[in-house]
Parts: C-alpha cells; sequence; structure tokens
C-alpha cells in the first residue's frame, strides 16, 4: 500500500474515532441525593426529594446478538475495529488480588501495559494497531460523558478477528481492574483517494 493510500486511510479512521467519541452513549453515572419533586426525566425517578439516578453498565463483552450482527456487517476482506475505553479512576484488584504489583500503578499505566502484551497476540492473527491515543475532554456530546484512550486496530479478516477474541477471552474480564467501560465497533473503511459514488 502507497504512502499516500495509508495517509488517507489514518486520516479518515482519526475522524471516525472522534466523531463516535462524541457520539457514542456511554455517560458516567451513580446514584445520588437532591431534592426533587416526583417526575421522571433523563436523570431518573424523583421520588420522596431524591433523585434516583440509574446505575451506570460497564460492557467488556459482546452479546450473541451484537457479535453476529458485528460479523454480518462486516465483509470478507480487512477491517478495522474501533475501540473506546473509560479507565478506573483507581484500579480495582478486589477481584483479582494476584494482578496487583509490588509497586502501585494508575490503571492508565496497568492499561498500556496490558496493551503492550496484546500486540504481541494480535500479530499471531497478522493484525495490528494502527490508531492509538490518549483523549481528551469531549467538545460535543454530554457533560460528564469520557473516553481515556481511542485505539484502532486493523484485522486482515473476519476469521483473523475471531481468532484472536478466543485468545485473548481468558483476560477480558480481568481487563475490569483498569477498566470502568469500553465500547468496539467494526469499522468498513473506505480509501478518501478514490472518488466517493453513492450506489
Amino acid at each position: 500500500m502507497s504512502t499516500s493510500i495509508r495517509r488517507h486511510r489514518n486520516r479518515q479512521a482519526l475522524l471516525a474515532a472522534i466523531l463516535v467519541a462524541a457520539l457514542v452513549a456511554g455517560c458516567s453515572s451513580s446514584s445520588t441525593d437532591a431534592p426533587g419533586t416526583a417526575e421522571t426525566g433523563a436523570t431518573g425517578t424523583v421520588a420522596a426529594g431524591k433523585t434516583v439516578v440509574p446505575t451506570m453498565v460497564s460492557y467488556f463483552e459482546p452479546t450473541n446478538e451484537a457479535f453476529t450482527a458485528a460479523m454480518e456487517f462486516l465483509g470478507d476482506g480487512p477491517f478495522t475495529m474501533l475501540n473506546l475505553f473509560r479507565l478506573r479512576d483507581v484500579p480495582d484488584f478486589s477481584g483479582y488480588p494476584e494482578m496487583e504489583p509490588e509497586t502501585p500503578m494508575t490503571s492508565h499505566e496497568l492499561f498500556y501495559r496490558y496493551i503492550v502484551h496484546m500486540d504481541t497476540l494480535l500479530e499471531k492473527v497478522g493484525a495490528k494497531r494502527i490508531f492509538l491515543a490518549d483523549s481528551g475532554p469531549l467538545l460535543i456530546g454530554p457533560s460528564g460523558e469520557r473516553w481515556d484512550v481511542i485505539q484502532m486496530v486493523e484485522y486482515p479478516s473476519k476469521q483473523a478477528f475471531i481468532e484472536f477474541g478466543i485468545m485473548v477471552r481468558p483476560e477480558v474480564l480481568e481487563r475490569a481492574v483498569m477498566l470502568a467501560d469500553s465500547r468496539i465497533m467494526p469499522m468498513q473503511v473506505q480509501p478518501l483517494d478514490e472518488p466517493l459514488t453513492v450506489e
């Protein structure tokens, strides 16, 4: 692939990451007490002077339905997966005490150590990370929503993605030590060096 084509593809992938980060739902929330009157709104149900905010649901594994839909969307050739990660403010080792390092580490440090290990597994299936960035506050989006790390991984085929998933499955839940939430979205990159057409 020529340098110009690669540059165009990376530019489009970057724009996709910025747009999706602003649009994908995943707002941090927790239960709070606040004065109010009985009503139902975006923040939950207010009753007896208290606002009950729905508990945030975290996502670390796909459902069968989501996996099937993603595979149907993808063609037979190479594709890119967009990953959005929200890190914990403080790592939580309660479920995996054996993972706690002797020297304290932040969630950010733990996560970057984790993805270095992932690079080895990606290489085994012919995949590679093509974009990685620490994300700032949303320019457009709900107040309080954040994604700390954005990455994109290019896979040669659906089969390669499935093989990679099998290899990392035993470790997926361990990511909860450092992650508060995540999103993964399949993308079909459109070459910008060719005229866009509407079918």
